[in-house]
C-alpha cells in the first residue's frame, strides 16, 4: 500500500482491471481529466473531481492508518443519429457501462480478494447521476458517480 494514501495504487489497479473486463471492450478508461476529443464514443473517466480523504491514526507514530475517500467518475456513451432511438441507445451504452463498475467491485466480496485486486479493504459505488444532451446528429449521456474507498495502511 501507499506511504501516504492508496488512492494512487486504487486508481491504476482499478483501471487495469476495468481494462480486462470483456463487457468493457472497446471501453477507453482513464484516471484523470481528458479532453473529450480523446476519450472515443465510450468512456469511463475516474478522478474528475477533487478527493478528500478523512484519515484515523490510532496511535502515534507509524502506525496503522485507517482512511476513506470518494472517487468521483464519469462514464459518457455518445450514439450517431438523432430521435428517440438514439437517445435510448446512448442511455443503454451508459448504462450497460455502469453496469460493468458496480458489477466488478460488487464481486470482490471479501477483504482479502478486494486488497490483492484494487489496493483498499472495501470499494463500492454509493451514487449516481444522469445528464443526456444532443448535438446534431449525435446524441449522448453522461452517467456520473462516486466510489466510496476504504482502507488501511502502514505509513512507510
Amino acid at each position: 500500500m501507499g506511504a501516504i494514501t492508496t488512492a494512487p495504487d486504487f486508481l491504476d489497479a482499478i483501471r487495469t482491471a476495468l481494462v480486462a473486463r470483456a463487457g468493457l471492450a472497446g471501453v477507453t478508461v482513464f484516471t484523470g481529466p481528458m479532453p473529450m476529443e480523446e476519450v472515443g464514443t465510450k468512456c469511463i473517466v475516474l478522478a474528475t473531481e477533487a478527493t478528500t480523504a478523512d484519515l484515523d491514526q490510532p496511535l502515534m507514530g507509524r502506525a496503522e492508518v485507517f482512511e476513506e475517500y470518494d472517487i468521483g467518475g464519469f462514464i459518457w456513451a455518445k450514439v450517431d443519429g438523432a430521435g428517440e432511438t438514439a437517445i435510448g441507445l446512448a442511455r443503454d451504452a451508459a448504462f450497460d457501462i455502469f453496469e460493468e463498475v458496480a458489477d466488478y467491485l460488487a464481486s470482490l466480496t471479501t477483504t482479502a480478494a478486494t486488497q490483492t485486486a484494487i489496493k483498499v479493504d472495501d470499494a463500492s459505488v454509493t451514487g449516481w447521476t444522469m445528464e443526456q444532451f444532443a448535438e446534431p446528429g449525435e446524441r449522448h449521456c453522461y452517467v456520473r458517480f462516486t466510489i466510496r474507498c476504504k482502507a488501511r495502511f502502514t505509513p512507510a
